[in-house]
């Protein structure tokens, strides 16, 4: 009998652990202090998509842009300022106009890299040749990603991420 592949061709799904204690402000700057860090269990992933719930929003704030970062400077981009940021508008609450949420599509592979190595200065697990797995640090076989998210204009506070990711 031969296995049947779980999760449209994947083994596992889930969603990542956010680090970062929320919610977190924010505005039309974005700061390095500001990023979110999600913990991802797996050191090769594909991350389907990312939830994102808003409250205070104030001052005209319409959309929310998002941009991932392999490390905590906000230096490694993986969806990143410029051309390959993503901005989606803030759908808000029948109920509460302060109150919001956006979500984004991302269909991004990502896989760990050595701390030090070319492209990446995080620390964490390690891929040394295809097929062959090395964990090093004190999160084996996990990643952390770091989101950084800015408004239009205005502000609102980030009060929930769900990234949600296949390996």
């Amino acid at each position: 009998m031969s296995q049947v592949a779980r999760y449209g061709g994947f083994q596992t799904s889930g969603i990542g652990t956010v680090v970062t204690s929320l919610p977190v402000a924010v505005d039309a700057s974005p700061a390095v202090a500001d990023l979110i860090a999600v913990s991802i269990p797996a050191i090769t992933s594909y991350i389907s998509s990312i939830e994102v719930q808003v409250d205070t929003i104030a001052s005209s704030a319409a959309s929310l842009r998002i941009a991932v970062y392999r490390d905590a400077a906000g230096d490694e981009p993986l969806i990143g300022h410029g051309p390959s940021e993503a901005t989606q508008t803030i759908t808000t609450g029948l109920t509460t106009a302060t109150d919001g949420g956006v979500a984004w599509s991302v269909g991004v592979d990502v896989h760990a890299l050595p701390a030090g190595a070319a492209g990446s200065a995080t620390a964490g697990s390690v891929i040394t040749r295809p097929g062959v797995e090395t964990s090093v640090g004190p999160t084996h076989n996990d990643q952390t990603l770091y989101c950084s998210f800015k408004t239009n204009t205005g502000t609102c506070r980030i009060s929930r991420i769900i990234v949600n990711w296949r390996a």
